[in-house]
This record gives structure tokens, sequence and C-alpha cells, in this order.
């Protein structure tokens, strides 16, 4: 039997995200958030760049969240490090497990 290894419970969510791998050059990329908890995110990702995707990678996402009543949306900056790659496509994407090292609400305009 596997022991499980999450921290934190996840949250199902289908969420439109945008990655920036940071190593190799700055290439941004649109992707899919499948689920979110405290210590991070798995997304799915339009395209794969074997340089800017390996496991440890510096990245940055950027989420939108959706307002909640009578409110604003809530945009999150995140940065992390790839823990995991899964190249197995699921619906032509690739995912990506991302750990958060760092999170800021940013102020909206």
């Amino acid at each position: 039997m596997s022991q499980e290894r999450r921290r934190s419970q996840r949250f199902p969510t289908q969420q439109a995200v945008f990655i920036t791998f940071v190593n190799g050059g700055r290439e941004a990329i649109g992707g899919t958030m499948e689920n979110i908890s405290y210590g991070g995110t798995l997304l799915y990702c339009e395209r794969y760049c074997d340089r800017s995707t390996a496991v440890g990678s510096q990245v940055e996402v950027l989420l939108e969240f959706p307002p909640q009543a009578r409110g604003n949306s809530i945009l999150v900056w995140c940065t992390g490090k790839v823990l995991r790659v899964e190249r197995e496509l699921k619906d032509g994407k690739f995912g990506i497990a991302v750990g958060f090292e760092q999170l800021q609400v940013l102020p909206r305009a």
C-alpha cells in the first residue's frame, strides 16, 4: 500500500492559468489548473519543452479566481518548482505538478 504524500487537502478546479518557465529563458504558455492546495497545484499545459519543464525547474504561475458574491476576481502570482511531469497526455495536454514557494495576491486596477 502506498503512503499518501499530500500535506494539505486538494480542491478540484478547472481554471485557466498562464505558466512561465524561468529556466532556459522566459517562455510562457497557457494551461488549465486541475486542482490546487495550499502547497501546490496540478496543471495541464498545451505544449511541452524538454529544457524548461524538467523536475526542479523554476516556474511562475498566474491564477485568476472568479469573483465571489458581488466581489471582483482575484489574481494570485505564484512561484515554485516543478515536482513531477506527466508526459502521458490528457485531452492532448501534459501534466505538471508544481510546489509553491511564494504566493502573492495582486491588487486589482
